[in-house]
């Protein structure tokens, strides 16, 4: 495995930035993005699988990746299969044989990865790549017994990098272990490699960490830029405003980073959140938001929500070889691609 050169330590102490403060206002209009394909839930071979429960959110495909051609893959985990669609949403096939349902795809180096879990387990998780013939090839099991909980697959500069949350071994057994990212040994013993952050150019890695929030919500986080020049620190607050009875008002909010697309540079994130009081949740609702951050200009916001409850949907937001960010929004009869620009 090619390591990723580690950034110089010592040379200078992190540069913290003045916070920026995103404001969130619930009565925002979502932003346009671009539908560039529709395709259907359904039996049949070219429509995607769906799973309702009586209780809970519904289950849908879970991801998607854009290969370098602009086409499509998703994640179709109801019928243990990865679909490919053309850029406006045509049925190109299909590779099936999937022994666990996927959880998360990357497009890297000209070859896809998919991320699979058994019985929606973190722990023991595969990777695999589609082989010569149809099917599968099982490539790499991202523990390999060390214990590390693997979240989500990015492309990186090089290899395939990974969320991985704690090596289990170095705190005891059934114990949390920090926040970070891993080099996934692949092909190869698909062994992880720790790693300053999340890989968004050769050289350059991104993490965040939440910060602990005044006034009972979960809105404030710090996100660390890494390269071989130095360390810059940007805290950011999210604030939500709400429209109640004439007046703007400010209100406490659990905010989550869901999705994280690195591209260029830059690091697009999928933000979801919700006022933290149960009475502002029932008036008000949430909302989505985008947050681009990095070498391009800031970018905050709406995004457009889906049309049935979507939890179990793993990646919404990717981004294309070209720059360009593709968005999948459920509907109750399938599911949006939207591009961006």
């Amino acid at each position: 495995m090619q390591p990723l050169r580690a950034p110089p330590t010592g040379s200078s102490s992190p540069q913290v930035l003045q916070k920026l403060v995103l404001t969130a206002d619930l009565s925002d209009p979502v932003a346009p993005w671009r539908r560039v394909a529709f395709i259907p839930f359904g039996q049949g071979t070219s429509a995607l699988g769906f799973h309702g429960y009586p209780e809970g959110p519904s289950s849908q495909p879970s991801a998607l990746a854009i290969a370098p051609d602009g086409t499509i893959w998703i994640d179709d985990r109801w019928k243990r299969r990865v679909a490919h669609y053309s850029p406006n949403g045509d049925f190109l096939g299909a590779i099936g044989g999937l022994t666990d349902r996927g959880y998360d795809l990357a497009y890297a180096h000209g070859q896809l990865y998919v991320l699979a879990f058994p019985g929606g387990l973190r722990r023991g998780a595969s990777i695999a790549t589609p082989g010569p013939v149809q099917g599968f090839d099982l490539i790499a099991v991202a523990d390999n017994g060390r214990g590390v909980v693997v979240n989500d697959l990015f492309p990186a500069p090089v290899g395939v990098a990974t969320e991985a949350i704690g090596y289990f071994d170095s705190h005891g057994p059934g114990r949390e272990g920090p926040r970070g990212f891993a080099q996934l040994d692949i092909p190869g013993s698909g062994e992880p490699r720790l790693i300053p952050g999340l890989p968004i150019a050769r050289d350059s890695w991104f993490r965040f960490e939440r910060r602990p929030s005044r006034g009972g919500g979960d809105q404030d986080f710090e996100f660390t830029f890494i390269s071989n020049s130095g360390t810059e620190i940007q805290p950011v607050h999210i604030a939500v405003r709400v429209h109640d009875d004439g007046h703007l008002r400010s209100i406490a909010a659990e905010v989550a980073i869901v999705n994280v697309a690195p591209s260029g540079g830059d690091v697009a994130m999928y933000v979801m959140l919700a006022p933290a009081r149960g009475g502002d949740a029932a008036r008000f609702g949430g909302g989505r938001w985008l947050l681009r951050i990095g070498r391009s200009a800031l970018l905050w916001e709406r995004l457009p929500g889906p049309g049935i409850p979507d939890e179990l949907e793993r990646r919404h937001l990717t981004a294309g070889t070209d720059g360009s960010l593709y968005l999948m929004v459920a509907r109750k009869k399938g599911v949006e691609i939207l591009r961006r620009p």
